[in-house]
């Protein structure tokens, strides 16, 4: 999959990793998951906070 795959793309997966992508890949410089798990935690962090807190705070 890697060989086919253009140098600029970007991979992405919302996982859980269930057989969806073989662990070789998260050591090439265009597996993103990670940083989109990072992202995800933090938006949903800000979803929380705007939920939750009294408009204002």
């Amino acid at each position: 999959m890697l060989e086919k795959m253009r140098k600029h793309a970007i991979i992405m997966h919302p996982f859980p990793r269930i057989d969806g992508i073989a662990p070789e890949v998260d050591l090439d410089s265009r597996a993103h998951y990670f940083q989109q798990i990072n992202n995800g935690l933090f938006i949903r962090m800000a979803l929380l906070k705007m939920m939750l807190l009294p408009e204002g705070d």
